[in-house]
């Protein structure tokens, strides 16, 4: 399902711009064009389903992106059939349950009816096959000192043409030390093992939008698309790291859209940034031709690939480097002065135990940087 389009769109106005310099400006924001309707919709083709998100855009001065809770929305076929999609989550309605046949030429348009009685209602449009994922490969850059992920895929009978990706990523780390005890009733004890938070694994999906045509050139191939770079010393490589990348074919005018809307978003930093101009996709008010609406509703197939980088994989330029922990000590004798909280790494002296080694508890509790400590069913 396609997740780049949020409720964060914006309605701004543009840089005051003086003699070459720019000064600090606060765009004026106009309250009657921060509540129009985002619509974020996808029929999956390869597993039968369909997932719209809806949500509305909101002013710079608001703090709050609200969902479209309470709607109604289906799913019509060009021969008559609709499908109800329910809503699972606030704002997100799904369908498990739909017959789709690419091969059958039928087309689709979804319908909206708000909570508020407005109706919204999208062009017809066609389920698009995509070709299976070639490879997806990395390559290590010395000069830009990291690691870029690329896409590779075909299509031998030219009729994709136009490409798009999105992508997930998973990465195994840890703390910068592993604390073997704590502190109960003012004496050190050994940490157990559940109180140990030193693995964890954290999970982003993308935000940039990717897409490719290959329109000029004489065969449908896409060779190494860059999907994603990752920084030397980042912590997504400093032990094991996962991508599941997914492809979806286009049609001409959603390409269009896509585009569109990445040259805007690009030329602002990020697709969450404030938009200085509305990109209309293909969902319309039924009573009200005027009213902008923002988003796209598309469908097809989906396909999919994953790779695993380990660490040792990567040249010794980019292994990841840990963050700078300091460690004090802390005698025995001043082991009362200490708190339950307290992170010890361990002890020190020989033969006979003269204190303990302390830290942060950030240094020891890899959940300090995002991440959980249950490990996914996929992990190896």
């Amino acid at each position: 399902m396609n997740s780049v389009i949020n409720s964060r769109y914006f309605i701004t106005g543009s840089l005051l711009i003086i003699g070459g310099c720019i000064d600090p400006y606060t765009p004026t924001v106009s309250h009657s064009n921060s509540n129009l309707l985002v619509v974020d919709g996808y029929i999956n083709y390869t597993d039968q389903s369909a997932l719209v998100k809806l949500s509305r855009a909101i002013s710079l001065s608001d703090q709050t992106y609200p969902d479209e809770s309470n709607a109604i929305v289906t799913v019509e076929s060009s021969n008559g059939v609709t499908y109800l999609l329910t809503e699972k989550e606030k704002g997100q309605y799904k369908s498990n349950q739909m017959n789709l046949n690419v091969e059958s030429l039928q087309k689709y348009r979804l319908h909206i009816k708000t909570q508020d009685g407005e109706e919204y209602q999208s062009d017809y449009i066609e389920l698009k096959q995509s070709p299976p994922i070639d490879s997806i490969t990395w390559k290590a850059s010395p000069s830009l000192k990291g690691i870029t992920i690329y896409a590779n895929t075909h299509d031998t009978s030219g009729k994709t043409r136009y490409y798009q990706w999105t992508y997930t990523e998973t990465w195994e780390y840890n703390a910068e030390y592993y604390s073997s005890y704590k502190i109960v009733g003012g004496v050190v004890v050994p940490r157990p093992t559940d109180e140990t938070f030193f693995l964890c694994w954290n999970t982003e999906r993308s935000s940039k939008i990717l897409v490719e045509s290959t329109m000029r050139l004489s065969q449908d191939v896409v060779s190494d698309f860059p999907l994603t770079f990752i920084e030397r010393g980042s912590r997504k490589v400093s032990r094991r790291y996962y991508i599941v990348v997914q492809q979806r074919a286009l049609t001409e005018e959603a390409y269009s859209y896509w585009q569109q809307l990445q040259k805007t978003t690009e030329s602002l930093g990020g697709l969450f940034d404030p938009l200085p101009s509305q990109v209309i996709g293909n969902v319309h008010n039924i009573n009200n031709s005027f009213e902008p609406v923002l988003g796209y509703f598309n469908g097809g197939s989906v396909q999919e690939k994953a790779i695993f980088i380990k660490f040792y994989d990567l040249p010794d330029y980019l292994l990841y480097y840990p963050r700078e922990c300091t460690q004090d000590t802390m005698k025995i004798i001043d082991i009362p002065r200490y708190g339950s909280n307290t992170a010890i790494t361990s002890s020190y002296g020989t033969p006979f135990t003269l204190g303990y080694l302390i830290t942060s508890n950030a240094c020891i509790d890899c959940r300090s940087q995002g991440g959980i400590t249950t490990k996914p069913d996929f992990w190896p």
